[in-house]
């Protein structure tokens, strides 16, 4: 007879519990599991599995239709979803400054002067680093790859460009030929 898994749950789980138990929480619980759990599980699952389980389902679904519902209203200060590819902004081209750009507030990683919509950067190379590294940013005048570049997480001095600091984009940005959406006051020291 085919019954629901609901039903046959808590026919299985005392025959279960005791043999799987052992095994597996020792693992993730490293010496919280005390001696009296394998026992207990078996004569509480069965009453609190059938009222849990369908709550436990129910919640699941109403989160995941919430997060669905909240993503679809979010919309950028331009007035449209910020998912919206027919935005103006996005489609404007990177623009091509000689010398760079102001910063826009104290300690901003310097804006990228230039295109890089075919640069490559993933953890075989680093398409920044053929103008910006210390071996050729002369002979592309270029500005070098700043020294604190150099330094990992606990402050020693690496000979190539820092693991946090290889992946250039996350930091440093390419400016779009946009009308700014907030007047900015910042003035450069």
């Amino acid at each position: 007879m085919n019954r629901p898994i609901t039903n046959r749950l808590p026919g299985l789980l005392p025959k279960l519990l005791p043999r799987l138990l052992p095994k597996l929480l020792p693992r993730a619980l490293p010496g919280l599991l005390p001696r009296a759990l394998p026992r207990a599980l078996p004569r509480v699952l069965p009453r609190l599995l059938p009222r849990a389980l369908p709550r436990l389902l129910l919640g699941t679904a109403v989160l995941l239709v919430m997060g669905t519902a909240g993503a679809e209203e979010l919309s950028s200060l331009r007035g449209h979803a910020v998912t919206d590819e027919s935005d103006a902004v996005l489609n404007k081209q990177t623009l091509a400054v000689p010398g760079g750009f102001e910063v826009a507030w104290e300690e901003q990683p310097p804006m990228i002067p230039h295109p890089i919509e075919h640069y490559s950067i993933d953890l075989r190379q680093n398409g920044c680093l053929k103008c910006h590294s210390p071996a050729t940013f002369e002979a592309n005048n270029a500005p070098v790859v700043a020294d604190s570049h150099f330094y990992d997480r606990d402050g020693n001095r690496t000979e190539k460009v820092a693991p946090r600091r290889y992946f250039c984009t996350q930091c440093h940005a390419p400016q779009a030929g946009a009308i700014p959406l907030v007047e900015n006051i910042f003035q450069n020291r």
